[in-house]
Formats: C-alpha cells, structure tokens, sequence
C-alpha cells in the first residue's frame, strides 16, 4: 500500500504494523467519537499522537505508507536518535518493562563483512565493562534476524555542541564542571584498559540532572593487551574526527592511548569556551597538519576573562608532545580546581532536552503531521454527523474491512430526560443533642533521639582520589583496613590525596541536614613523613570548617558543622608535599536531620 488516502487505509497500516491491535483502536474509537476529526489521515495521525498512542515518528513514517520496521526483536521503536558510521541508534521500548532504551543497529550491508561485525561487537564488550555515572551504559547486545544491535541506556539531554549553539561560550565554572565529569568517565575507562579516540562536543551529553554522559565508544580499542591483526587494520585508516584529533592519532590510529583522549577533550573545551574548535578554515588534510605543527589562537586573547590556571590547563592538555600532557585523566582531575559554590546554582543547565520525538533526525517535514492546535480546531469545524470509520482487521487471508465505528454527535435540540429523584436533595433526619467533649487524654511523652545518617552510607556524587575511596573498613586503595586507635572503623571515610594535589568527594545533601560530625585523622597505617594534610569541609561551595595541620593520628581534630540547608557538601584532603603514607581518614561523619 502506498501514502494512505484516507483514515481506512491508514488504520489499515497502523494494524499491519503491529503498533497498535484492533481491540485498542475499537475502545479509542468508543471513547474519542465526539472529537475525533474527519475522515482524514494526517489529522487523525495527529489525533493518535496527541492521545500517546502513536509518537511523532511512528504517525510519519505510516503516513508516508511505511508499516514495516517498527520493531528491533522485541523492541518497539518510538524515533530515530541519529545516524553514524557504525550505524543507526534508535530510541526503542523495552514491551514488558516499559523502559525506554537507545539501539544501535549496524546496517545489513555492513553485517555482512565479518570484520565490521567484529569491531561492532568489540565496541558492546567495551561499553559492558564500563560502569560509571559519566559513561552511557550498555545492557545487551544480540543478533535478531540477520540485524546486530547493541541496547543502551537512553539519557535525555543535550550534547555540548548543541549548547555552546543554542547558549554561546560557556563560563569558567561550567567548563570545568564539565571538563571534571568527562575526565572522571575517562579515567574509569582508562582503569578499564579503554581509550576512547573519538571525544569531541557531539560525543559529550549533559543530561537534564546536570550529569555529564560520554556517548559513541564505536572507536574505541583496547590499548592493553591489543592483538596484531587489529592494531594493523586500525593502522590503515585515521579514525577519529579532525576537528578534535591528536596529532599522534593522525599518524598511527591503532597505538594512541588515553593521552590522545585528553588532547581531545583540551580541544573539545577549546571550542566550549570560544565558540569555534581549534584550527577552523582548512580542508581536512590542512587541520590534520595544522594540529601537529601549529598551535591555536591564544585562549587569552579571545577569552581575557578566563583564570590564568585554566587557559595553562588546556593548553598542557593539548601539547603537541604526549609526553608533556596530563599523562591520564586522574592527573587532569588533581589540576583542576573545583568550580566556585556561588557560580554552581544552575551550572549545569538550562539543559534542553530534545521534546518528545520532535527533535528526532527523521521529523524534518513537520507539515505531515499537522500540529495539535491544528487538530484542536480542524476536528471541531469538521466533524461530519453520522461519518463512519472504518477499523481494518487483518485477517489471514490478507486484508479485510472490520467493524464500523459511526462517530456522529447528539443531534441538537436532543434532550435528555434526568429523574427529578435523583437530583432531589436527601431528606434531612433531626440529630441528638450533642454530647460534650471528654477531656482530652495527655500524650505519654517519648524522647526522641535525632536521626543520624552516615556519609559512608550516601551515595556520592562526585569522588576524585588516588586510587578508590575506602568505605566498610577498607582503606581503598590497598588491602589494609581503616584502624584508628587499634580499633577498625566501619563507617568511616578513607582517602589518597595525590601528591601536592586533593582528594575530593562531594555529596547532594539537598538541604535536608541540620549538622555534620566527624573527626578527621589519619589510619593506623600512616607513615612518618614530612608532609602534612588539611582537611576541609564546604557547603555550597563555601568553607564551613578548616582543620590544622595533620601530620600524624596524635593530630586528630573533631568538627561539629551546622549544615542546614546545604544542597551539595564537598570534603577535601590537601595533600603539601609527598603523599607517601598520607592515609587520610574521616572517622566516622554522620549527618543529622
């Protein structure tokens, strides 16, 4: 069937879709009769996407007579999300869960070289060993009918490139914000053996809590423990977008490793802060070259506004010489500052996230599907009394003509008889005089202990420290355990400054606490050394507590902080000199509401 004619043969290819059945169309139908419009098919395709049986892209795509491909296995497909060489991402839902997910599908073509398959399955392995709040995640990946797609989670938001256009150069704060959030992904990646070779504005998505997500690992390689035949097939080709690209990467893909990844992200705030990528202007044979032998216009010159700390920062991201960049994203984290408190309120937005399926790829002729004001006013004017509506049933045979549904209006001056028993008010019955009120029972009195919620039992927002946090008696980043005093402590805290540098970890508390406790130390495990710590405690982004100097377990200091009304609390150890057996420690913080 081609472009349905009228609404009998756009029913016909909503029910040969499988989008919707039969019983579900009759029971709209019954329902809807006195506002549903005339017998035609873009309104009544609008009426069934205003009603959320059809979403934007599915009423297009039946318009234009296509009824096939709505389903990925047993996944229904609501919109397309975009479109790349490793192929077509689809927004899909789960039928039994009703969750909504994003599907990648590698194009048939391109499923029949089997080592395209295997880079595409490569990337799946990749993502599912990937688990970080600033990493899309992966759930499955299959085969379905000669079709191999990978089921991702679907975040709502904006990517960084679609900001800077819709709201120009970021600010300082923001950026860094958001230069943390992507690092904190990478360096997970990085622990995870993965470098990523393809970061760039359109890849880094702000969802509409704030949280930064790193999309499209397709480039992603191992960069440990890689085998021959893949670094040379990689080797072949330059992957990545020139924009963005390292110089290394341009010259052997298939050996760059996370230092490229940082170059790129140096470039990706380039343009976040300008407006424009690094070397704009040239072909793409003149960038790559550009990226290797020239350097980009001063980011002071353009910016004068910027902090000084921060234009050095991007500009050692991007150094020409791997060897004299952030060496991995952990080292990046130790540089960069936290962003300021009082610039934080709405760092993160405003984000616009796409509006329902109207942002998708593939609804670019909106005139097909007319607009719900349009609806609103079309099917009030043009209802036809008495018009019927035919709902197609498929058959086994083929095609045939079901039940007719008449959607016709009272016809004026109809009226309608109503019982007058039913509107007479109920007889009114005379009360008993009332008794008077007993006295009123006195309350045993029950003391009530506050509610105290330990830090170690929130989850954090944000945590940048050598090596892991240390929670349930773990130091973190060795086997040792938190002892303090020869006792171990389970609720406590424990950190890894790097050297010279901070270990940070932040908590939304939404301002729903009253005040914070704690004692900050040092474990049991603690090295003599020359070096000393400072241990501070912000709300808001500003300095609540300070400790002195701790240079040992006899330097213990307790803290009682009012924290009403916080919404976000960082804690932050300062590491001056070495870090060696700097085992810093918050010995049991406990919020109370």
């Amino acid at each position: 069937m081609g472009t349905p004619a009228s609404s009998t043969e756009f029913l016909s290819l909503v029910v040969q879709s499988n989008l919707l059945d039969s019983s579900t169309l009759e029971r709209y139908f019954v329902s809807n009769r006195e506002s549903l419009p005339a017998d035609d098919p873009a309104l009544l395709a609008a009426a069934l996407v205003r009603d959320n049986l059809l979403t934007r892209f599915q009423a297009e795509q039946l318009l234009r007579g296509k009824w096939k491909g709505f389903f990925i296995d047993r996944y229904k497909v609501l919109g397309m999300l975009g479109e790349g060489g490793m192929g077509k991402v689809f927004l899909c839902e789960h039928p039994g869960m009703r969750r909504q997910v994003a599907i990648k599908v590698l194009p048939l073509k391109q499923s029949e070289n089997p080592a395209v398959v295997e880079g595409f399955i490569r990337e799946a392995q990749a993502l599912a060993s990937l688990d970080h709040r600033n990493i899309v995640h992966a759930f499955d990946v299959a085969e379905w009918s000669g079709m191999h797609y990978l089921v991702m989670e679907y975040v709502k938001g904006t990517t960084l490139d679609s900001l800077v256009t819709k709201e120009g150069p970021f600010s300082a704060n923001r950026t860094i914000d958001y230069m943390r959030q992507s690092a904190q992904g990478l360096h997970h990646a990085f622990e995870s053996g993965l470098v990523h070779r393809d970061i760039k504005p359109s890849n880094l998505l702000v969802a509409e809590n704030g949280v930064l997500k790193i999309l499209d690992l397709g480039l992603a390689t191992y960069f440990h423990g890689s085998n021959d035949s893949q670094s040379e097939n990689d080797n072949s080709t330059v992957m990545g977008t020139v924009d963005y690209m390292a110089p290394e990467q341009a010259l052997n893909s298939g050996t760059v490793d996370n230092r490229a990844d940082i170059y790129s992200l140096g470039a990706t705030f380039y343009f976040c802060l300008t407006g424009r990528s690094p070397f704009e202007g040239g072909t793409t044979a003149q960038k790559l070259l550009w990226h290797q032998v020239r350097q980009p216009e001063p980011l002071e010159q353009i910016r004068p506004d910027l902090p000084t700390d921060l234009i050095a920062i991007i500009g050692k991201m991007m150094a020409k010489d791997p060897a004299r960049r952030f060496q991995n994203p952990d080292e990046l984290l130790a540089a960069l500052p936290i962003p300021d408190g009082a610039s934080m309120v709405g760092l993160s937005g405003p984000v616009f996230p796409p509006e329902d399926d109207q942002s998708f790829d593939v609804m670019t002729d909106t005139s097909t599907v007319p607009d719900q004001q349009k609806v609103a006013e079309v099917s009030s004017k043009r209802r036809v009394p008495g018009i019927a509506l035919a709902l197609v049933v498929l058959g086994a045979g083929g095609v045939g003509l079901g039940t007719y549904f008449a959607m016709s209006p009272k016809p004026k001056g109809e009226v309608t008889k109503v019982d007058p028993s039913v509107t007479k008010p109920p007889e009114q019955k005379p009360q008993p005089n009332p008794q008077p009120n007993p006295a009123p029972v006195q309350p045993t009195p029950v003391l009530v202990t506050p509610q105290l919620v330990f830090l170690s039992e929130l989850p954090e927002s944000e945590v940048v420290v050598h090596g892991k946090i240390g929670k349930n008696g773990s130091l973190g980043f060795s086997k040792d355990k938190v002892v303090l005093n020869g006792k171990e402590s389970l609720q406590s805290l424990a950190t890894h400054p790097t050297q010279g540098g901070v270990a940070h970890i932040r908590y939304d508390l939404n301002g729903r606490y009253r005040t914070l406790r704690g004692t900050a130390t040092l474990n049991d495990t603690a090295k003599k050394s020359n070096s000393f710590l400072v241990f501070t405690v912000k709300g808001d982004g500003k300095t609540l507590w300070e400790s002195k100097p701790i240079k040992s377990p006899a330097d213990a200091q307790q803290f009682t902080i009012d924290v009403s009304g916080v919404q976000r609390l960082d804690l932050e150890i300062q590491c001056n000199g070495s870090n060696y057996g700097a085992h810093a420690v918050w010995a049991e913080p406990a919020l109370q509401r």
